[in-house]
């Protein structure tokens, strides 16, 4: 959700206002996707081990520098998404909608979010199912009381306990499919809620 509201604000600021800082906010976003996982993880450990002398936050070892970590790996694919779904928009529909008097919040609720609600779904559903089948950042950053589906299915194989890991996996299967068939069952419904108003 995170992810959602913050990636597609910056595909706002990156489409609608294409000046350098736009431009350097998207490459920032980027990067750490294109690093590897590994490299990932120990940044964030030196990073939040100690992030100023002398304090400890008590992000390191939590399920906290896990989520850290997710959303600054892969916001750049919500980012993307949303990016193409602003390119979709006319800029002229955000202009009628200010001459209209709707401006702020009004302008997103009734003009872009009903336009933009597809692109950000299928965003924030990739975002998911990236997260979900995620092992490279979470091997190093997991702690006893923070473990993910997939370094739970790894360890599982690992340990010879196939019958485990395969239950899993079916189990993460099964949630993609249903997560997925949703996503179009919710775009078909609002795409009908917009036609129809």
């Amino acid at each position: 959700m995170i992810c959602a509201v913050v990636g597609t604000a910056a595909a706002y600021i990156r489409i609608r206002k294409p000046f350098l800082s736009s431009k350097v906010m998207e490459l920032l976003i980027g990067l750490p996707y294109a690093l590897p996982g590994t490299v990932l993880a120990l940044a964030m450990i030196f990073a939040w081990m100690e992030l100023i002398p002398n304090w400890n936050p008590g992000v390191y070892g939590s399920i906290s520098i896990l989520f850290i970590a997710y959303m600054t790996r892969f916001l750049i694919l919500q980012m993307r998404a949303g990016i193409v779904a602003f390119s979709q928009i006319d800029l002229s529909i955000e202009e009628a909608a200010r001459t209209s008097g709707t401006n702020g919040f009004i302008k997103w609720k009734k003009v872009l979010l009903p336009l933009l609600l597809p692109g950000v779904l299928s965003g924030a559903f990739l975002v998911f199912l990236t997260a979900l089948t995620e092992l490279t950042v979470s091997a190093l950053l997991w702690s006893s009381k923070s473990q993910t589906i997939g370094l739970v299915i790894f360890n599982f194989e690992q340990a010879g306990y196939s019958t485990y890991s395969t239950a899993f996996s079916s189990v993460v299967v099964l949630l993609i499919i249903v997560g997925f068939g949703l996503l179009i069952l919710l775009q078909k419904v609002w795409q009908r809620k917009v036609i129809h108003s």
